[in-house]
């Protein structure tokens, strides 16, 4: 009986040891965000849905007849990066005194607006909640001229969103240009002037141009709602970038429909959006404007 004793320690004991040595397997954990999971090369990006055929993505032809903004483009001719947007000044542009106004146009810059992506209609900034203490709502009482324009500014990596104060948790993706939507209504209502810079198709390639990183949209002339005794509020939405499409291209999907060259910012990721708009009491913002061919 101890010799059969000694025999099973022996046994459990070789069984332990092989188990031991066996190699652990590391499980990546992917992400949610509208329902999509992503898992490009073993790494999480949030609000991905690989397209058909992943992870063999068809080859790509090295020639690019587009001015690519980043530094590198797998898909070459077949990308769906349609050049790097058209800006239409720096922001830092001196305003015009049409009638004998002393004050410069204003800037919601100091923070700018930060904020992360959501659904199409849903605001994710709004001057009537989120406005930095440092301006007043006062600078949104007009009675004639509201126009304005946004300038794409860089996430600063630990920002926090404007509106939420979530942490803005991923390091800041490298976007090179944004549409972005604003409406422009009274207090008392939900409908307003609504417009989405970047959309025109000013440099002729079918797709809508965007607005390049850290230089200015053009300009728009809202339309100012009358019969109100309360500042205007001011609603930024609907923000798409061009990022989505860049990263797909990184991994050879080419001019995937639905990413390229326009997707919604994610809701796992931040942006920000500089504004800037003149009113009765200031000098007018110069500049080509929206209705200008």
């Amino acid at each position: 009986m101890k010799r059969l004793h000694l025999v099973t320690v022996i046994f459990i004991g070789l069984a332990l040891s092989v188990s031991g040595c066996a190699p652990k397997t590391n499980k990546v954990k992917t992400s949610n965000n509208n329902n999509t999971t992503s898992t490009f090369n073993n790494n999480p990006i949030p609000g991905y849905t690989p397209p058909p055929g992943y992870p063999n993505p068809p080859s790509a032809t090295p020639v690019d007849p587009h001015p690519d903004p980043y530094s590198s483009n797998n898909c070459g001719a077949n990308s769906g990066l349609k050049g790097g947007g058209i800006g239409y000044g720096s922001g830092n542009e001196a305003g015009h005194a049409d009638a004998g106004q002393t004050i410069n146009y204003y800037k919601v810059n100091d923070p700018p607006v930060t904020a992360h992506g959501n659904g199409t209609g849903v605001t994710v900034w709004s001057s009537q909640t989120d406005l930095s203490p440092s301006i007043s709502q006062s600078v949104f009482f007009t009675n004639s001229r509201f126009n304005l324009r946004v300038i794409p500014r860089v996430v600063t990596q630990g920002a926090t969103d404007t509106r939420t104060g979530a942490n803005c948790q991923y390091v800041p993706r490298p976007y090179q240009k944004l549409k972005v939507g604003v409406r422009l209504r009274r207090a008392d209502l939900s409908t307003g002037d609504y417009y989405q810079f970047g959309v025109g198709d000013f440099n002729g390639d079918g797709e809508s141009d965007g607005i390049p990183l850290n230089q200015a949209s053009r300009v728009h002339e809202f339309q100012v709602p009358q019969g109100s005794s309360q500042p205007l509020v001011v609603e930024v939405l609907n923000i798409e970038w061009d990022w989505s499409c860049y990263e797909y291209e990184t991994q050879n999907y080419c001019n995937v429909p639905g990413f390229c060259p326009w997707d919604k910012v994610w809701m796992s990721e931040c942006v920000s959006v500089e504004l800037q708009f003149s009113t009765d009491d200031t000098k007018d913002i110069v500049g080509i404007r929206t209705s200008d061919p």
